[in-house]
């Protein structure tokens, strides 16, 4: 049975390798805590989907973009 080869940590200059499919070393990984929970843990749910969906219809391009029409 293969094994998934490791892969750097992505912190900025870690040289620690950590397991595939892990963004971070022990080390950084509470630094990055955020990154780590699901967007639904983090308040994004089906309700905050459907808002952001109906939002980005109504309001198709940046405000810097608006500015230039």
């Amino acid at each position: 049975m293969s094994m998934k080869p490791m892969v750097p940590c992505k912190h900025p200059g870690c040289p620690e390798l950590v397991p595939s499919g892990t963004k971070y070393c022990e080390a950084y990984k509470a630094l990055r805590i955020e990154e780590v929970r699901s967007a639904a843990s983090r308040g994004y749910g089906a309700e905050w989907r459907k808002a952001s969906k109906r939002f980005l219809q109504v309001h198709p391009l940046c405000v810097r973009c608006m500015m230039q029409f």
